[in-house]
């Protein structure tokens, strides 16, 4: 197991995690799927606790469906830090679709 593959599997399953910061975490692999998946478990997950998200120079990582949805239906995420994404147009329509209250 590699260590996006760890982390995709500490962020699912830990339920006490309250901050999660993401810098750079992208490189491009296959993981990054795995790593996405977990990120929308963990936010869509009642029982989950993450508070602040910190995906900044993620460039790969946040264009998931998947985790546009966890983001919409997180009751409680209040911080999502965004900076350096390269967002398309579409993506920033999806963001912004996920984000409205």
């Amino acid at each position: 197991m590699n260590e996006i593959q760890e982390l995709a599997t500490v962020v699912r399953e830990n339920k006490t995690i309250t901050s999660l910061k993401l810098r750079d975490a992208a490189n491009g692999s296959e993981e990054l799927d795995t790593l996405a998946e977990s990120l929308a478990t963990a936010l869509s997950k009642r029982k989950g606790k993450i508070t602040s998200l910190d995906l900044t120079n993620n460039k790969k990582l946040l264009p998931v469906g998947g985790l546009y949805n966890a983001i919409k239906t997180s009751f409680i995420l209040r911080d999502i830090i965004l900076d350096k994404i390269g967002l398309s147009l579409n993506g920033v329509k999806e963001l912004a679709d996920a984000l409205k209250l």
